[in-house]
């Protein structure tokens, strides 16, 4: 006896759904190889993309570099703003660093992904700073990466291994760290009126952290900043920790911080985890090849994340999955 029209139509949707799902999975199984092959190649790659290509500016930018020592690192910065017409007189980031309240009443502050990754990949926000006069984009590389590690100038005879600079710089494995020492620091650098804090997928942690250490109620009191001290000091940073700027208080006409904007949000690290690896048939890993599967189970048992094979599952699934 022939199927009826709606089974026979449910069928063909199931096919269709398995078709896509498996054709989604083994062409994650393509990128891996492909990844394997092109990092032993020494022939020429192709130049990606740049930011700028991708998003061409909506006006005329300007933006003004710098650095703040924090914990013996300098940590590099970038703020980003509108080029006034030329019968104006010119807003340059270098002028709102001293004159904030009465010219840039609007910074947005964007915290970028990882940890690890640098800022570079959120550059298409810049385009932010063109919505009028008086705002501006502010990036920059958290401790740790991009530009803001560690100077290079050390006796060449000693070799810095993971354990060691682990063992040197300690605060950058605590996200305290960055949301309460280093952004408030950077906070009071520019010398910001009211500002909005930006969140990516990590930068949301630091955000959400951010936020929540805010006293509501009352000022709090002055932290002292940490520019230029080289000292580690444990009592300093406990010290610094959850004391804001005297403007640094929620929203409000009085200035301080008046929105939090989060992208790919992460308020549930466990929740994270369990979509990621838990054993079920709805999250990531139950999407991929059994085979593959297999071998990030087999490698992480192992610990071996050093590993070419590892790091090339890590860097296409990067891709898909954060």
């Amino acid at each position: 006896m022939p199927p009826s029209l709606s089974t026979t139509t449910t069928a063909a949707a199931f096919a269709a759904s398995t078709s896509s799902a498996l054709l989604y999975s083994y062409s994650l199984v393509l990128l891996l190889l492909l990844s394997i092959h092109s990092s032993s190649a020494s022939s020429k790659h192709w130049k990606q993309w740049s930011c700028d290509q991708l998003t061409p500016n909506l006006c005329e930018l300007q933006v003004e570099s710098g650095s703040v020592v924090i914990q013996s690192i300098p940590v590099h910065y970038w703020r980003y703003s509108r080029v006034k017409e030329s019968n104006e007189p010119p807003v340059t980031a270098a002028t709102t660093t001293t004159t904030n309240s009465s010219s840039i009443s609007h910074s947005i502050i964007a915290l970028h992904g990882g940890p690890g990754w640098p800022h570079s990949y959120l550059l298409p926000l810049k385009q932010l700073a063109c919505r009028g006069d008086t705002a501006e984009v502010i990036f920059y590389d958290q401790a740790g990466c991009g530009k803001s590690v560690p100077s290079t100038t050390t006796n060449a005879s000693t070799t810095t291994t993971t354990s060691s600079f682990q063992d040197q710089y300690p605060h950058l494995l605590d996200p305290a760290y960055y949301s309460e020492i280093e952004l408030p620091t950077l906070i009071d650098h520019w010398k910001l009126h009211r500002y909005h804090v930006l969140g990516h997928s990590w930068g949301t942690i630091l955000a959400q952290m951010f936020a929540l250490n805010y006293n509501i109620n009352q000022h709090s009191t002055k932290h002292t900043t940490a520019t230029k001290n080289n000292n580690n000091n444990d009592d300093d940073d406990n010290d610094k920790r959850g004391k804001l700027h005297s403007n640094q208080k929620v929203g409000g006409a009085g200035g301080g911080l008046q929105s939090l904007i989060l992208s790919g949000p992460i308020s549930n690290a466990k929740a994270y985890i369990s979509a990621q690896w838990d054993a079920h048939d709805t999250n990531n890993l139950a999407s991929l090849p059994p085979f593959i599967q297999y071998r990030i189970h087999a490698l992480e048992d192992a610990a071996a994340y050093d590993t070419p094979e590892y790091k090339a599952i890590e860097g296409v699934l990067s891709t898909f999955f954060t």
